[in-house]
This record gives C-alpha cells, structure tokens and sequence, in this order.
C-alpha cells in the first residue's frame, strides 16, 4: 500500500513490495511526525493501493511506463511472459497478477481504478524507491535484473515524476544499501538512506522495521525536507 490523504500523499514506486509494506506500517508515524490531518477521521494518513505496490518495477521500467504516462499495457498484445510465467511489460513484473485472455479485462480494470487514484492525488506527493528487499537476489538470478542504483537513475527517475505530475510538490527518498548502490549516494538528487541487510535472512521481503523507521523519522521531522523535491 502506499498512502493518500488531502493534499498529501507518500508514494510507493518500487522496485519492489518491501516499499508498499513499510509506507503501510508506517503510515500512522508519517501521519504524526508531517502534521498531516488527511482521513475522514482527520487523524491519519489513509493506506490505498497505487499502481506500483505490488510489482517488480526495476528503475528503468517505471521511466518508459512514466514516458508512455501509463502504468499498465493497453492491450494484452504488449504483455509478454518470462520463464517462470509471469507476466511482464515495458520490462515490469506484474508479481502478484496473472494476466492472460481470459483475465486481463479483470486486472485492467483493478489497474485503471489504482491509476485514476494516483493521478487524483495533490499538494505533496513524498515518492519512496527502494532496492532493499532481500529477496531480490533470487529474482535477478532467475531474470537477470540489475537492481542497483546509480546517480544518474535517480536523475532520471525525478525527471520521470515531474513528467507524470508537472503540478504540485514532488520529492523524492531513495532507500538502498550499500552492495546495491554504486558511486557517492551523498551527491545523489534526492535524500537517500544506507539499510544493512546482513541482519536479516536472504529470503526477507518485509525488511527491518527498525531502520525504516529512523528513515521516517528523519525526513518527515521537519515539514519542509531540504533535499529530494523538485
């Protein structure tokens, strides 16, 4: 999940799910420490599925879907399969769907619903990528994905955002770690945080809710971050 209230919003775009379920867990936190008075409730942050929750979106993938303005395929023809079956486009692993003939009017319409969530979003939208989950090591030995992050990706991933919404306030936190990051992450665009992942065993895909939440706590403690926007 990533979450949405009025005029604020933290957004999850990958690469994979440990993004979505640590926005999720803390939701209330980031609520809390930004001020923000966003539910029918007015007390918190509310949890929505947005379109890059629940996929494997390598960074390169999510710039040709941000170029195209669109987060799934029109038609199934543009739909490929690797060789564990799943389905996959514009070089995204739709992780969590199975898309074929007979589905993909069914999860068209789930991803159109998500899409319309995200483009209604405004004021401040917080974009959270991260290359962190563990489990990665197995997906990129079985497709082949380099998942780690460069200077020049996190450029361009801002560029892409500000394609997507040329309106409103977008910033943007990297969390990554060091084995899956190349060159000085302090002269990076955008505010970017080390994880170590040795704690943990390599199967992980929630990651350690501990360090997410320091990452939390440090950019959200101010209401106005000095890095990351655009």
């Amino acid at each position: 999940m990533s979450a949405v209230g009025d005029g604020f919003a933290v957004i999850s775009i990958g690469v994979s799910c440990q993004t979505s379920m640590q926005i999720r867990y803390h939701s209330k936190l980031i609520s809390e420490l930004s001020g923000a008075n966003v539910d029918s409730d007015n007390e918190f942050l509310s949890a929505k599925s947005l379109p890059f929750d629940w996929r494997v979106v390598p960074v390169p993938a999510f710039i040709r879907m941000a170029g195209r303005r669109a987060v799934f395929p029109p038609t199934l023809d543009e739909v490929s399969h690797a060789s564990t079956g799943t389905a996959t486009w514009e070089g995204g692993y739709f992780w969590h769907d199975q898309i074929d003939e007979s589905t993909f009017e069914t999860v068209v319409a789930k991803y159109r619903h998500t899409e319309d969530r995200l483009f209604a979003t405004t004021g401040r939208r917080v974009f959270v990528l991260s290359n962190t989950q563990n489990d990665l090591e197995l997906t990129s030995a079985t497709h082949g994905i380099d998942f780690s992050f460069r200077e020049d990706a996190v450029h361009s991933v801002l560029d892409a955002i500000a394609t997507l919404f040329p309106d409103g306030t977008n910033e943007l936190i990297v969390v990554t770690s060091e084995d899956r990051s190349v060159g000085d992450t302090s002269l990076w665009p955008a505010k970017t945080y080390l994880i170590d992942r040795s704690t943990l065993p390599p199967t992980d895909t929630i990651g350690d809710y501990g360090q997410w939440e320091q990452i939390f706590r440090n950019y959200f403690s101010s209401s106005r971050p000095d890095h990351g926007g655009q």
